[in-house]
């Protein structure tokens, strides 16, 4: 399952996006920034949020499925 950054850091989809991380068992999270100055990448927030809310082994759970995923193209 594909996660934009930002429907962790929108409150209307806050909840919706947290009840499918825990339900998915692969998920990615990916920035939808299209430029620095209109739609930045919103990785490095989207990430705090994860921590403070799920905790540190949820973050590096998500980063672990980056790295496969990249390490298998």
């Amino acid at each position: 399952m594909l996660f934009n950054a930002s429907s962790f850091l929108n409150g209307v989809l806050r909840r919706t996006a947290y009840r499918l991380l825990k339900s998915a068992p692969n998920v990615v999270l990916s920035s939808d920034a299209h430029s620095i100055d209109k739609r930045p990448p919103l990785l490095k927030p989207a990430f705090e949020v994860l921590r403070k809310k799920l905790g540190e082994q949820w973050v590096k759970k998500l980063l672990q499925i980056a790295d496969d995923l990249f390490r298998a193209l």
